[in-house]
């Protein structure tokens, strides 16, 4: 999945390793409704980008994050929170496969921990709210 033009080269280049995969895409889209669509109908995203991996948790679909060092410590953490693998830097040959046929293999499973994170960061959030609010 490519959402930006600066992101097409490289998007290419990993597509371009497992195109001989049928079950592997290369799809450009940028509107916000229409990727959050494909987000829940695919089994797997592969991001580079914090808005991708964030749209695709916020519906259950595990992804694997390719990041860079330089862009800060966010992607990780949020990779790090969802308990989901990702690979910083991208120097040298890096091997995603592993991850992949886990992930696929494990979808379900991924799925339900990634809705469980969440609903317990949202009960966590409306306690806060309503602790807060009793507090005024």
């Amino acid at each position: 999945m490519c959402q930006t033009e600066k992101d097409i080269n490289f998007t290419k280049q990993v597509y371009e390793k497992y195109e001989n995969n049928r079950n592997v895409s290369f799809i450009l889209a940028k509107d916000p409704l229409e990727l959050r669509k494909i987000y829940s109908e695919v089994d797997l995203l592969i991001g580079m980008r914090l808005y991708s991996i964030i749209s695709a948790t916020s519906v259950g679909t595990p992804e694997i994050g390719i990041f860079d060092s330089g862009w800060g410590k966010k992607n990780p953490g949020t990779m790090k929170k969802f308990e989901l693998p990702f690979i910083l830097n991208l120097e040298g040959e890096w091997h995603i496969q592993d991850y992949i046929e886990d992930i696929v293999k494990n979808r379900q499973s991924y799925s339900k921990r990634i809705k469980e994170i969440i609903g317990y960061e949202k009960a966590n959030l409306v306690n806060q709210i309503k602790a807060h609010s009793n507090l005024c």
